[in-house]
Formats: structure tokens, sequence, C-alpha cells
């Protein structure tokens, strides 16, 4: 992975400005916090096994070896569970 665009929405009263919250990760420590929380939105098949957080939305950019080129994957954030 390259890097993490993730942008999170919150309700914002009527007649104001905000809701959003853009955040751009490319550090490699960066994007070990995000390994394995990123799945793609192909793959959200079982919300009740695995709930996903659909106020954030992330794009994840990885690299293709063979061709060197960036893929961009749409991508949905998996709630953390609590210990």
């Amino acid at each position: 992975m390259v890097s993490i665009d993730i942008m999170e929405s919150t309700p914002a009263l009527q007649g104001t400005v905000g809701g959003v919250t853009r955040h751009y990760y490319e550090k490699a420590e960066e994007l070990v916090i995000w390994k394995g929380r990123l799945v793609p939105q192909e793959f959200d098949l079982q919300p009740l096994l695995s709930p996903m957080d659909y106020t954030v939305s992330a794009k994840a950019n990885i690299e293709e070896p063979e061709s060197e080129s960036i893929v961009v994957v749409d991508c949905l954030v998996m709630y953390m569970q609590e210990e």
C-alpha cells in the first residue's frame, strides 16, 4: 500500500458548513495502523459478522508490482472490536 485517503462524514446542523474530515496517510508507520481494517467495497457481504463504518470512506492506493502503476481501491473501514 502506498497511501490511504480517508474521508469521514459526521452530521452537521442545517445551515452550517462542515461535517467532513479528510486524512491522508502515506508514512509506513501510519499505514500499518490501517492494515487489516480496510475492506474493498465489493467484499462487504457479511455486515453482521464484520460490521463496517459507513460514515467513513477510504481510497487505498496500491502499487502494482508488475507494471509499477498505482491502483486505487474504494474501501470501507471495519469497526474495531473493544478488547
